[in-house]
């Protein structure tokens, strides 16, 4: 299906992340909806064309996010299955790694379909999801990373992970105790708040809210992109399907075989059984 070109995948997800991001803040700017100087990421979406092209992207790349999170997830398996001896215990973490990704890209999805001048509730709930859900699989994959070293994943790639991992902790922290602070100092109006000024107090903590926003955005985008490294050791194919009531009703006629869990072979037949 892939082939040993898989490893393109998290770059294509991270570059339509990022153009996607980058083209709605040119829109939003030209159309004059938010500031130029670095607006929230969700502002983008406030007003329309920019709110549905923002939701396309956030939908659209969470899915192919989700695509890429489990090909690593199944790749971790059976690297672990066929060279290791650490028992369930290193799978029940890798299926606690796949469903903090699916997390975080329901997170994100759910932010470009909440706009938070429309449903803020939802919108803060969707982000702080989203964030969180890509910060634990990020530091999950950073134990994988030293957990595989040297062999799958080389030590370099090892130590980047964890910093863009202590990157996005920190970055999101200070983004949201900037964001506490400046929503407190903020005495403008609320519907103009997309449009902050010095005047309307709290301005310089809004910025460094909004700066860390975007930095934490671009170490998720490296993170993602870093997966690149081992997926040129893999190969993906075609998926298999079976037609499930055809292959029972086979098994059932053959009892002993249902066991095993083969269906019969079929023996060529000789000149004595004509």
């Amino acid at each position: 299906m892939f082939g040993n070109k898989f490893y393109l995948a998290p770059i294509w997800s991270s570059l339509f992340f990022l153009c996607g991001t980058v083209g709605t803040y040119i829109l939003s700017v030209l159309q004059g909806h938010v500031e130029p100087i670095l607006p929230y990421i969700s502002e983008l979406a406030f007003q329309t064309p920019e709110m549905s092209i923002f939701a396309f992207v956030t939908n659209f790349g969470s899915a192919f996010f989700c695509v890429v999170m489990y090909v690593r997830s199944v790749h971790l398996r059976e690297f672990f299955r066929l060279r290791t001896k650490e028992g369930d215990k290193i799978f029940k973490i890798i299926t606690f790694y796949w469903w903090c990704a699916l997390a975080g890209a329901a997170g994100v999805a759910a932010v470009g379909c909440f706009p938070g001048n429309l449903i803020p509730i939802a919108h803060v709930t969707a982000g702080n999801i989203g964030f969180n859900g890509y910060l634990f699989a990020t530091c999950l994959d950073v134990y994988f990373s030293f957990k595989t070293s040297p062999e799958m994943c080389k030590p370099w790639m090892a130590w980047s992970r964890l910093f863009f991992a202590l990157m996005q902790f920190v970055t999101q922290v200070i983004s949201d105790l900037a964001a506490g602070v400046s929503y407190v100092l903020y005495k403008g109006k609320l519907e103009d708040m997309v449009h902050w000024k010095p005047a309307d107090g709290g301005h310089d903590w809004h910025v460094v809210s909004t700066f860390t926003e975007w930095t934490l955005s671009f170490f998720i985008m490296m993170y993602i992109l870093s997966l690149s490294h081992e997926f040129r050791l893999i190969n993906v194919g075609q998926v298999e399907i079976s037609w499930i009531p055809e292959k029972k009703k086979l098994l059932n006629s053959h009892p002993t075989d249902s066991i095993t869990n083969k269906l019969p072979e079929h023996k060529p037949k000789t000149p004595d059984d004509v």
